[in-house]
């Protein structure tokens, strides 16, 4: 007996009206702290991470500076640790918080850690990160906040912080989670109004088609639980999430990428970037691009007329490569 799994998308006219709700503080995680095993009850068992035993989850054991009278973590060159995350809600929007000195020269790099729909970590994520400049003279030293704003799969995501410097050991201090909104609420009227005078368009770029990973947007597994693929409501979630954070931050619109390096997120037979879920099946072609701007008006308030829906791009395939390298954006962290 042959059986097949059909999708349909039901996309109202409009979104419906989500109850306003402040962000609250779910947590603080003090990297200093020596409860270790309160910390290890807490972490999920990854295929891919190694194993470790009564100690955080690193490759090597970190340090304390006294700066600015606060005693900061301290990771020296080629260090790595990684934390648990509390959420609120699996699904819901989350800002990870993390304080950094702005008078420390360093490069820290921050990803969120989490398996995807057959238990496996992937190389594409969520990555972010900041890097510090030598200081200049007259600037007073302060704490700064890098902000990213990420949606949990899992209840219990992994924070991974890296030392990306050369030279340098990496510096930073407490990390917060917090959580509220169901939505990522718009940016406010008063600065969406003098966003507008005059009427300009002020577009995110994306130079490749990252929105459902640096989105966090759900996968499902075949039918034999090996291969995690992308459907229907893996567009979705990217293309809403995406609509709901530009608004979040001030965008008025984004040029996404849909074809570079011989592929496309449009329905194609090239395998690299294939939207068919499974190969097995029939070919339930996702039309992503249509299914995005869908997103867009599902996501936007009908009566705003600022509002410019995600438009497509193509790329050649090699000769903008080093050029897309120095004006990449990558949301959503924002600080």
């Amino acid at each position: 007996m042959q059986q097949r799994r059909v999708q349909v998308v039901v996309i109202a006219p409009q979104a419906p009206a989500a109850a306003p709700r402040d962000w609250e503080l779910v947590d603080t995680l003090d990297p200093k702290s020596t409860r270790w095993r309160e910390w290890l009850a807490r972490v999920p068992k990854l295929p891919l991470l190694p194993e470790f035993r009564q100690e955080p989850l690193r490759n090597v054991k970190g340090s304390t500076r006294r700066h600015l009278n606060r005693d900061l973590s301290e990771l020296p060159v080629g260090g790595w640790q990684a934390y648990p995350l509390s959420v609120a809600g699996v699904g819901q929007p989350h800002i990870l918080d993390v304080e950094y000195p702005s008078d420390v020269e360093q490069c820290l790099g921050i990803s969120i850690i989490e398996p995807n729909a057959v238990g496996q970590v992937v190389p594409l994520g969520l990555d972010s990160g900041v890097q510090v400049a030598p200081g200049v003279a007259g600037d007073a030293p302060r704490l700064l906040h890098h902000r990213l704003v990420f949606w949990p799969r899992t209840a219990t995501p992994l924070v991974l912080l890296v030392n990306r410097h050369e030279r340098l050991s990496a510096v930073f201090g407490q990390i917060q989670i917090q959580a509220g909104p169901l939505t990522l609420p718009p940016v406010a009227a008063a600065e969406t109004a003098a966003a507008a005078r005059p009427a300009r368009l002020l577009a995110a770029y994306f130079d490749r088609p990252l929105f459902v990973e640096n989105f966090s947007a759900t996968e499902a597994a075949d039918e034999s639980g090996s291969r995690s693929l992308r459907d229907w409501l893996t567009f979705y979630e990217g293309g809403k999430r995406l609509v709901e954070y530009l608004k979040f931050v001030g965008y008025n619109g984004a040029v996404l990428c849909v074809a570079r390096q011989g592929s496309s997120i449009y329905p194609s037979s090239n395998p690299r970037r294939s939207t068919t879920p499974a190969p097995t099946s029939p070919p339930a072609r996702i039309r992503c691009p249509k299914t995005f701007w869908r997103c867009s008006s599902d996501c936007s308030n009908v009566t705003d007329s600022n509002w410019c829906p995600p438009c497509s791009s193509r790329r050649p395939s090699t000769s903008w490569n080093s050029r897309s390298a120095t004006i990449r954006r990558r949301p959503p962290a924002f600080d």
